[in-house]
């Protein structure tokens, strides 16, 4: 699974809950599930779970370092941080634009590495917007929502 998020302090801040996280045993969440952080460019074989940046795996998808080049079926799921982030470049190029930009000017960086994996994709967001939507294939699987009332009369 990769856990993709668009900035670094977003990445510590999920590693130091999956560290503290204790699942069964007294074991962590980083324990169980082999967690590779923001510095381990490559999956281990015994990897689970990766938190990358959007930046970083871009990189790594279009390196040509074989090395540390990725593969379409690397990951079974990908987890989107903060989904509602990145994807306001996606548009369409009017014929003018055409002839002197490349199409991926105008496709954010998080549709790249998304689109280019074979994966299951999930979003997370507390503010959904239209292009999270589109993305992501439709309207939220979950809602929640607090109300101003019962902030005020649950905080006393």
């Amino acid at each position: 699974m990769l856990f993709l998020v668009d900035r670094k302090a977003l990445g510590e801040q999920a590693e130091a809950a999956f560290k503290d996280s204790k699942i069964e045993k007294e074991e962590t969440f980083y324990q169980i599930y082999n967690l590779q952080t923001l510095e381990d460019k490559v999956p281990e074989k015994e990897t689970k779970v990766q938190i990358a940046t959007v930046q970083g795996m871009l990189k790594r998808l279009f390196s040509t370092d074989e090395k540390s080049k990725l593969t379409i079926d690397q990951y079974d799921c990908i987890i989107v941080d903060e989904a509602h982030r990145g994807y306001t470049l996606d548009r369409e190029m009017s014929e003018f634009e055409m002839k002197f930009r490349d199409h991926q000017d105008y496709v954010s960086k998080y549709r790249q590495v998304l689109e280019f994996f074979d994966a299951v994709k999930i979003g997370l967001t507390a503010t959904p917007a239209l292009h999270t939507r589109e993305i992501f294939g439709g309207d939220p699987v979950y809602n929640y929502s607090y109300s101003l009332k019962k902030l005020i009369k649950h905080n006393g």
